[in-house]
């Protein structure tokens, strides 16, 4: 029996996984972790064939679990979830050993190409050829987010005014000003309350249950 472990903390996105798991892969088990340190403690116990993993998780950061899992687990598939993909993200993903990323939003039918490429092995050994290299990850056609523009788009969604970000970045107040005209207009997102949302739904900022967190419409 073929299985998998989702390790995933937003229940939208992590049910999106079960249900293409289930219906297109057809994986026989499935299990969904919501946080970093429950996930890796029912991989060592479940041993799955295939874990996917997002980067950010509470208690425990997807990179600790991947590292752990190819510490002692080296033959569990892994594929790493992430909201924004950076060269450096992407090599540190390769250097740590997951076989495959995927970037939250690319479209559906990327992510299936993605997860049935590293799973070949499993579902159909025969078949297969050798497994791909981990370096070989895949890179969907995503926006690219720099490191600073990441930086950026939290310190705007978490409620800073453009005074506090250019004083948290070591910027000038009219630098601040443009760099945050240019990530909006990059994300084609022209409301702060709108952007706060996307940092949200991608992973960068987590809402607390009781909601979102305060939106600032001071400049």
């Amino acid at each position: 029996m073929k299985n998998a472990l989702i390790i995933e903390d937003q229940v939208l996105f992590s049910d999106l996984l079960l249900r293409t798991l289930k219906q297109e892969i057809q994986f026989e088990e499935i299990e969904v972790c919501r946080d970093g340190k429950t996930g890796l403690e029912r991989a060592l116990a479940m041993k799955p064939d295939l874990v996917l993993v997002d980067l950010y998780l509470p208690s425990l950061s997807g990179m600790e679990v991947l590292r752990h899992l190819r510490a002692t687990q080296p033959s569990i598939h892994v594929i790493m979830m992430t909201a924004f993909e950076t060269p450096e993200l992407i090599n540190e993903f390769r250097s740590a050993g997951a076989e495959g990323y995927i970037a939250k939003q690319a479209p559906l039918d990327h992510l299936l190409s993605v997860i049935r490429q590293v799973v070949k092995p499993i579902l159909a050994p025969d078949a297969a050829a050798a497994p791909a290299p981990v370096g070989n990850l895949h890179r969907p056609p995503a926006l690219l987010l720099t490191g600073r523009e990441m930086e950026l788009l939290r310190l705007v969604a978490e409620g800073n005014s453009t005074k506090e970000i250019a004083t948290k970045m070591g910027i000038s107040f009219k630098t601040a000003q443009t760099h945050r005209a240019n990530l909006m207009r990059k994300l084609d997102i022209h409301e702060v309350a709108t952007l706060t949302r996307y940092a949200i739904r991608h992973g960068l900022v987590r809402a607390d249950y009781e909601g979102e967190p305060a939106v600032s419409s001071r400049s």
